[in-house]
């Protein structure tokens, strides 16, 4: 017992260098006032009470941590992540990283829900807190489970942090919505302490353990529950209580920042993050209105190739380019490997076949050479790479959805009204029709408008360079 006295005292020593007295004040009221005058201040921490309710503490820069916890390298990692997210929220929202100075807040760390007894006898804890099932951010404090694995509840930490950065130095949090989507897309990170970097684009869910949003948008357009953009703008604060809302919340915020006809107008939210909810979110739809019918066309596509790491710039509908403007009614269109699903001009109905011809070679993947040959390979040197090329009918090194890689793809955009209103999924829809080989015939499944992609990840795009010359002619 005496051991572990003199480790907890040793590590408050260590966490308050200055501040030797156990009744110190670990905030300083001054300059936390002239940051912000509107948020009520703090009252001062006894420290003897954290010590006799066998809490520990640890300190950053802009963070002091208490946990029940007795584990010093999550502790330590957390604040220094903290401590790392501050200058990137500053860059994000557009903040001189000079405010900051003296910006200092309490996170309390929390072992389990409902286990704040420990928190509550040293008077960390002074008011009954809402239902909440991770986390929780108001005026100084932070309130956090641990989560799963290190990764979630450093997430989860950056998530809570983004809130209290947007109320001190934005005045709001904005729409629900804007809210919880700009914490998670921003919280979504790589690496930690010093390292964290936020807002990182994901390569795949080993990158995140626990996280999980990527697969319930999956899951859920796969059972026909996807929402709408409206759906999405809609979402009202009481649903934050259930994860699913956190996941489209976050797509509706990456959508947005990434996308270019809303970039700027998403990004320029900040500057209202102290509007009432329902007059920020009008204000961003009439600013994108004119946009609206490409917005919820690329929406739905985003929605239904959702995968980690994919790019929204990449993924989204464009027009393919035509080869013969001067004879449009030629039908002849290069389609970029580099991107998803590209509009022609040729509106087509069921059951109409059309004669597909292409030709070309483009480079659809790579592989980087290893430091030693597998064996029966020629030698090569380490870091060489190999580019994957391929023509029209793709290369079964890969397959994507059961199809070989890079294999022309036709596809039949069509809006279904009745879906949308049956099943809650995106009106638009592009309805995929192979297309292999340099010349082959095809029947249309559903009116619409002829597009055409590779088969290829969305999120896997940008290593791909080339065309195709893709002519199509209708057979009676």
């Amino acid at each position: 017992m005496l051991r572990f006295l003199f480790c907890l005292c040793f590590t408050l020593l260590l966490a308050f260098p200055n501040q030797l007295s156990a009744q110190s004040k670990d905030l300083d009221a001054t300059k936390l006032a002239a940051i912000n005058p509107n948020i009520p201040i703090a009252p001062d921490v006894e420290l003897q009470l954290v010590i006799d309710a066998g809490l520990t503490v640890y300190a950053g820069k802009h963070l002091i941590l208490f946990s029940d916890i007795r584990d010093s390298d999550k502790a330590y990692d957390l604040v220094r992540s903290y401590d790392a997210a501050v200058p990137q929220w500053c860059e994000y929202f557009g903040i001189d990283v000079k405010r900051t100075d003296g910006w200092k807040l309490r996170a309390f760390l929390i072992q389990a829900p409902g286990q704040t007894k420990r928190f509550e006898q040293a008077k960390l804890i002074t008011e009954k807190l809402p239902g909440f099932a991770a986390g929780y951010q108001k005026n100084h404090n932070l309130y956090l489970y641990d989560q799963p694995g290190p990764y979630y509840t450093r997430h989860l930490l950056l998530h809570e942090g983004t809130h209290a950065f947007m109320q001190w130095f934005l005045n709001g949090y904005g729409a629900p919505w804007f809210s919880e989507g700009v914490a998670e897309m921003l919280a979504v990170h790589q690496g930690n302490q010093k390292t964290v970097k936020l807002k990182h684009r994901l390569a795949n869910r080993e990158e995140a353990p626990y996280w999980g949003r990527v697969k319930l948008i999956k899951d859920e357009y796969a059972a026909g529950i996807a929402m709408s953009l409206d759906d999405v703008l809609a979402i009202p604060n009481q649903s934050f209580r259930d994860v699913r809302y956190y996941a489209w919340s976050w797509a509706g915020c990456k959508f947005f920042d990434n996308h270019p006809l809303t970039q700027e107008a998403f990004q320029s939210l900040t500057q209202s993050a102290a509007d009432p909810p329902e007059s920020f979110t009008a204000a961003f739809k009439e600013k994108i209105q004119p946009h609206w019918e490409q917005l919820t066309k690329d929406w739905s596509i985003f929605v239904a190739g959702m995968e980690y790491g994919v790019e929204i710039e990449r993924s989204r509908i464009i027009d393919a380019a035509e080869l013969d403007k001067a004879n449009p009614e030629n039908h002849r269109y290069s389609i970029n490997a580099a991107h998803g699903w590209q509009q022609t001009r040729l509106t087509v109905k069921a059951g109409d076949r059309l004669l597909i011809q292409s030709s070309g070679r483009f480079k659809v993947g790579q592989t980087v050479a290893p430091a030693q040959p597998i064996a029966g390979d020629l030698p090569s040197a380490e870091g060489t790479v190999h580019p994957w090329y391929c023509e029209s009918n793709g290369v079964t090194l890969e397959y994507y959805r059961g199809q070989p890689l890079g294999m022309l793809t036709a596809g039949v955009l069509f809006s279904d009204v009745q879906q949308q209103k049956t099943k809650g999924q995106p009106a638009w829809t592009v309805h995929p029709v192979p297309a292999a080989g340099p010349l082959t015939d095809i029947t249309i499944p559903t009116d619409g408008v002829l597009c055409f992609r590779i088969n290829e990840s969305p999120a896997k795009l940008s290593d791909n360079k080339g065309a195709l010359d893709v002519r199509c002619k209708r057979l009676q």
